[in-house]
């Protein structure tokens, strides 16, 4: 019967044809109705019903009967009919119409009894194909007028399918159906399609308001988000047909917080136990991902950060309070049982009862960045910044710098220069060398944007300057007046001796601390108070043949960059050698630390003396080749426009 309710309009055309036929003459003022009843194998049918087993010559019985007295009186008025050209007994009803299919003929039968009552014979049809037929039954009341108002009887439409029986055993009709159902298996959600009568298709799901997915695998197997909160994955389910069943179900990830929190201090730090007021620091140095720059990740890339705080002062009663504040919008993954706003953009830890002495700890948090501030944005830096306060008070803060970018197939729209160079008239760039300070003021000039070239030497500025050419003289100079760079207290430079590790960590550690107070941002000072809050020279493990490396004079900005992953420092790598000559490959990791600058993904070096197995091969191409825009990958390497 498929195509039947595809001919449904036209069978509605046909209806309104025959009653227009059968009420030409009649008064619209006054309804009378009309009841009919058609019955088929013994069965009343309702207006709708679909016939089985029907056959050449079956009978359907049709009565129409009028339930008003004035109706059948007016039909028995002879002259009337006459006139009109009916010839029939005047009884009481007029007559039934009924017509097969839309091209059949209306076959208009009169009958003179109320009720009425006239018998259809199903046609010829051949076997197998599908009809149906339309019934319509009027009152003969045409012209009737009573007490000044026109009499109208209506009949009542009726139409019903059937097929012709082709001689075989009935069968019930097939139904196809597709049911969901849902289960878990460790961090991964199931569905499991069941079809009935067909064959299986696809799913499409999606979690929250992700975007769709489609799989043709049954069972559908999808990892839960690792949020904490409640997750909604809806699912739907297809055949080949297209038959679909929409399902969706609810999993909440629960987030199991430790009872006390223990203070995260790892093999190469000491902890303070100097402090003398409540103090906090916050860190990203998560050492479980094997990424180059730690301070660099992709929107939806899970971040690590940790946040210690500790009370060096007395006792404190009432309440503490720590505050992490982060720049964009955030998923949690996991927040040590902080409470998270999404439209401030925090996540609040509250001791209500306050902090007892030396009481310490760290929060573990893990969240995805899910936007950068503008849409039209590819990647930006942000600081997100730890508070802790007393009584609503803010008492520390301490920042970090991260780099985030939109995903791995976007371009970076900046373009990253060179600012390191071989040797003059040759091939090679002396990786392992040590970088004299001459150098080393080219290096700082070029990462700061200071214009040196047009620089005028007078030669009593330094009075060593002649040591060096003059491209390395008007460096100096230049970064000497705005303070980058300094001499020693006899007058000289000294050019060609080579800068420690501690001295340039130093000059690199006083331009964070600058640009933070140029863009006002709290908490990337060099501290030189209770020192690094929560640890406390955490340098000592870093010095080879020293005993008093507390002492030593770079240990703040040091530390500053240690916090800050712009040091190679690590559990396996505890030795920054702090008064050792920094190579010209070490300063090439640490300005791309500084620039949030990824060491090389793929890429040719032009220096015959660095080995692509060089260690630090990716950080040295970086640092050297030519203006290029890039993409960023996952795993913190970049990847220059022209690779490969």
């Amino acid at each position: 019967m498929s195509n039947f309710k595809s001919k449904l309009l036209i069978v509605l055309v046909m209806l309104l044809a025959v009653l227009t036929v059968s009420t030409a003459f009649a008064a619209t003022k006054e309804n009378v109705n009309v009841k009919t009843t058609v019955t088929y194998n013994g069965k009343t049918l309702v207006n709708g019903d679909v016939l089985t087993g029907v056959k050449a010559g079956d009978k359907i019985t049709v009565t129409a009967s009028c339930s008003d007295s004035r109706a059948i009186a007016w039909s028995t008025n002879t002259n009337y009919l006459a006139e009109e050209g009916y010839t029939y007994n005047r009884e009481g009803m007029a007559f039934i119409s009924y017509l097969f299919d839309s091209t059949d003929k209306t076959q208009y039968i009169r009958n003179t009894k109320t009720p009425s009552s006239i018998t259809i014979t199903i046609p010829n049809f051949k076997a197998g194909t599908e009809h149906y037929v339309v019934i319509n039954a009027v009152a003969a009341c045409d012209g009737l007028v009573d007490n000044g108002k026109e009499i109208q009887a209506t009949s009542g439409t009726l139409a019903y399918y059937f097929t012709m029986d082709d001689g075989t055993t009935p069968v019930p009709p097939v139904t196809e159906t597709i049911t969901l159902t849902n289960g878990k298996s460790g961090n991964n959600a199931t569905v499991t399609a069941k079809v009935e009568n067909g064959t299986f298709k696809k799913f499409t799901y999606k979690w929250d308001n992700d975007k769709e997915k489609d799989v043709t695998t049954n069972p559908l197997v999808t990892a839960i988000p690792a949020e904490v909160g409640k997750h909604t994955l809806t699912v739907t389910g297809y055949t080949n047909n297209n038959v679909t069943s929409t399902k969706s179900w609810i999993y909440e990830i629960k987030e199991e917080v430790p009872e006390n929190d223990d203070l995260i201090v790892e093999d190469y730090m000491k902890e303070n136990k100097d402090l003398d007021s409540l103090a906090v620091s916050l860190r990203n140095d998560s050492d479980e991902y094997e990424k180059e720059n730690k301070n660099i990740y992709a929107l939806g890339e899970e971040v690590v950060y940790y946040v210690d705080y500790k009370n060096g002062g007395n006792d404190i009663k009432k309440e503490v309070k720590i505050v992490l504040q982060l720049p964009l919008e955030f998923k949690a993954v996991s927040t040590y049982g902080g409470k998270v706003d999404s439209d401030k953009k925090t996540i609040t830890w509250t001791f209500e009862n306050g902090l007892e002495k030396d009481a310490a700890g760290t929060k573990v948090v893990k969240v995805k960045y899910t936007a950068l501030s503008r849409s039209s944005k590819k990647a930006e830096v942000v600081y997100p910044v730890a508070k802790i306060y007393n009584q609503n008070k803010e008492k520390d803060a301490s920042a970090v710098i991260n780099y985030i970018f939109k995903n791995e197939d976007t371009e970076i729209g900046d373009e990253h220069y060179p600012y390191m160079y071989g040797d003059k008239n040759k091939t090679t760039f002396r990786p392992d060398d040590g970088i004299s300070r001459a150098e080393g003021a080219l290096v700082l000039a070029r990462i700061f944007g200071i214009n040196y070239t047009g620089t005028t030497v007078v030669g009593d500025e330094y009075a060593d300057l002649a040591d060096t050419y003059i491209e390395a003289q008007r460096a100096i100079v230049a970064c000497s007046k705005i303070g980058i760079i300094n001499g020693y207290t006899d007058g000289t430079y000294r050019p060609n001796n080579k800068m420690t590790r501690a001295e340039f960590m130093k000059i690199i550690a006083s331009y964070v601390e600058v640009n933070a107070e140029d863009d006002d941002i709290d908490g990337l000072e060099v501290k030189t108070d209770n020192l690094i809050k929560v640890y406390k020279n955490p340098t000592n493990v870093y010095m080879t043949g020293s005993t008093t490396t507390s002492t030593h004079w770079a240990i703040n900005y040091v530390t500053l960059l240690c916090r800050l992953n712009m040091t190679s420092v690590s559990d396996s790598n505890k030795n920054l050698r702090l008064d050792d000559e920094i190579t010209r490959a070490e300063v090439a990791q640490l300005v791309n630390f500084y620039l949030l600058r990824a060491p090389a993904e793929s890429g040719k070096t032009q220096f015959s003396d660095v080995a692509k197995n060089h260690k630090l091969f990716a950080d040295i191409l970086e640092a050297t080749r030519p203006a290029h825009t890039y993409y960023l990958t996952s795993e913190g390497t970049e990847v220059a426009e022209y690779d490969d």
